[in-house]
C-alpha cells in the first residue's frame, strides 16, 4: 500500500478528485511505503489411518506358507488354512 504525505499545508492544492493542481505541489510530496498485513491460511491435514497387516497360512499338501500383507492372497495351487 502506498501512502502519500504532503508537506504543503495548503489544503487547496488537492482537487476534488484527489488530483494535484500544479507541478509545484507534486514536488513537495513524500512517498512512504506502509507494509500491508499478509494473511496466511493454515490447513490442518488429518493423517490417514494405516492399513492393518494381516497374516494368513496357505497349505498345499504338507507344505505351508505364511503370507502377510494388507490384502494377502495364497499363491496358485495353495488353499487358505481355516
Amino acid at each position: 500500500m502506498l501512502k502519500v504525505n504532503s508537506t504543503n499545508s495548503n489544503a487547496d492544492s488537492v482537487g476534488t478528485y484527489g488530483c494535484w493542481t500544479s507541478f509545484a505541489d507534486i514536488s513537495k510530496v513524500k512517498l512512504s511505503i506502509v507494509p500491508t498485513p499478509i494473511l496466511i491460511r493454515v490447513i490442518k491435514s488429518t493423517p490417514t489411518p494405516m492399513a492393518k497387516m494381516h497374516t494368513i497360512t496357505c497349505l498345499k499338501g504338507k507344505a505351508s506358507k505364511k503370507i502377510s500383507g494388507i490384502n494377502p492372497q495364497c499363491p496358485k495351487g495353495y488353499k487358505i488354512k481355516k
